[in-house]
């Protein structure tokens, strides 16, 4: 069963260890296992915690790391350049549907 505070406990637990844990690079699974989470959870962690300090991950590695020095600057850019991708992509597929609702007299 859900529980509320827990999961708001695990979630503050995962925002104290996850910037010491991606000092090296860890898959979601090893996420998962450290924090005894699931997967899904983990990758939740992961997005939060890259709010607040830059995470590198993109579809060249596996895994996330904490952007630390200079060796991780081709990996940062490959991370940013892969999230404007993605923005670009999403924006793409919005497209059709605001025409949609638009027509129907739906403004967003």
């Amino acid at each position: 069963m859900f529980n509320p505070n827990l999961e708001k406990e695990k979630a503050k637990i995962a925002a104290k260890l996850l910037p010491e844990l991606l000092e090296s690079r860890r898959t979601k699974k090893e996420i998962a296992s450290i924090l005894g989470v699931s997967e899904r959870s983990a990758r939740a962690y992961v997005s939060n915690t890259a709010k607040k300090i830059p995470i590198l991950a993109h579809s060249q590695t596996i895994g996330y790391k904490k952007f630390k020095n200079d060796e991780d600057i081709e990996d940062a850019i490959a991370t940013v350049m892969e999230s404007r991708s993605r923005r670009k992509e999403l924006l793409e597929r919005e497209k059709p549907l605001l025409k949609a609702l638009k027509q129907r007299g739906i403004q967003l």
